[in-house]
């Protein structure tokens, strides 16, 4: 189960030197692995050494792993995990959570099938960008840059469903798809938008 979805978020993304930059930074995954979960009983007894937020009684947070990646576990049996940089990585924080939660609730025998919710991903264009002209270039695009609130222009990729931050430096930074092919479709059609411009 967990081949079949690192198929969707390929980490084949060996930049070579010179060349526009692309990696995953950050992917966020969910599975199922009981009907329900005591999230009151393990809060009472600070599951995994946390001490959680006693004002939520449907969920609890976590950190798990060396990496401190933080883990959510829902009432509904629901488990999520966000930090990891591969669904290996988010494998082997479920399987310890999943070991340690054995001892406290009924956790399905088959084995978890990893979900994944969303993928950042971090790009460097490896040129400068003038902002101000980028947005001047695409007015018709959903485009806001505000550098007095924030230093980076969104944008808003059309059909997509995901968000692009791009920076002065050349830094781009990709939220909101939910596949590593996807986000980088997205920012080699930015390149490519970018240099028609001449921006």
């Amino acid at each position: 189960m967990v081949k079949q979805a690192e198929s969707r978020i390929s980490m084949s993304s060996s930049p070579k030197s010179g060349r526009q930059e692309i990696r995953v930074a950050s992917i966020l995954v969910s599975a199922k692995i009981a009907d329900d979960l005591p999230i009151r009983q393990l809060a009472g007894e600070k599951f995994l050494g946390t001490n959680p937020d006693s004002r939520l009684k449907n969920l609890m947070g976590i950190r798990v792993g060396p990496k401190g990646q933080y883990v959510s576990l829902f009432r509904n049996g629901t488990v999520s995990i966000r930090g990891c940089r591969s669904l290996q990585e988010a494998k082997r924080i479920l399987a310890r959570v999943v070991r340690e939660l054995k001892r406290h609730a009924t956790i399905y025998e088959t084995e978890p099938k990893l979900n994944v919710q969303n993928v950042v991903v971090s790009a460097d264009l490896k040129r400068r960008l003038d902002l101000g002209k980028v947005m001047a270039s695409f007015p018709a695009e959903d485009i806001s840059f505000e550098p007095e609130q924030f230093p980076g222009l969104v944008w808003r990729a059309n059909n997509e469903n995901v968000v692009l931050l791009l920076f002065a430096s050349g830094r781009v930074v990709i939220v909101g798809a939910r596949a590593f092919v996807r986000a980088r479709r997205v920012f080699q059609q930015l390149g490519e938008r970018l240099t028609e411009a001449g921006v």
